[in-house]
């Protein structure tokens, strides 16, 4: 079977303030199609008239609706990041259980917010684990956990392994992703949440 290609690069990116909010109308107008309609469902007509602009104008941008969902994904991806970084810096100079019980509702905060794109980015977006940011998302998860470690002590332990430090961000993401998207039947989401946060102060915080 013939590996499908997808044209993800925007033809250009704006320049000034009048180009950046007609940029930035496009994309919200993609994410919210997305949500609505999913992948399948999404045209650059839709986005054309939900933005307010021409179809020219999206054509002017971008040579198709993949790039435009790119850029979404991109985005969604880049927000998230800075979320989960905000957070880490948050906890540094809170007591350590306290400090955890922050980070994991904070996170899974951040992950409902973004629920319905998320599931859309990684059930129906066909692309979405070709892209750099993707790919490079666990590195820079883990580079945020390095960094906030070495500064959060002495509320916490310091781990001098990263594999530590990987399989604790994958405990947590993990299990907040899939609280998010989909809960187990029977398990009450804020006990799932409670065990999370016991297991991790456990696991991080020096007594």
């Amino acid at each position: 079977m013939k590996h499908q290609v997808f044209d993800l690069e925007p033809k250009k990116r704006p320049r000034q303030g009048r180009s950046q909010a007609t940029w930035d109308a496009m994309l919200d107008a993609t994410a919210q199609l997305l949500c609505e309609r999913g992948y399948h469902g999404l045209t650059t007509n839709h986005v054309a008239e939900l933005s307010g602009v021409s179809i020219g104008t999206v054509y002017e941008y971008f040579p198709g609706k993949d790039a435009l969902v790119a850029e979404v994904v991109e985005r969604c991806i880049r927000k998230q990041l800075a979320g989960m970084l905000a957070i880490a810096q948050e906890i540094i100079p809170l007591p350590g259980r306290e400090g955890v019980r922050f980070a994991v509702d904070a996170a899974y905060r951040l992950l409902l917010r973004d629920k319905a794109l998320i599931r859309v980015m990684l059930f129906e977006v066909p692309y979405t684990r070709e892209l750099e940011s993707f790919q490079n998302l666990g590195s820079m998860l883990l580079r945020v956990a390095v960094t906030s470690n070495r500064e959060a002590a002495p509320h916490y332990r310091v781990f001098s392994s990263p594999a530590s430090l990987f399989l604790m961000n994958t405990l947590m993401g993990g299990t907040l992703l899939q609280v998010v998207l989909g809960p187990p039947a029977g398990i009450a989401v804020e006990e799932i949440l409670g065990e999370l946060t016991e297991r991790l102060i456990e696991w991080t915080v020096a007594e």
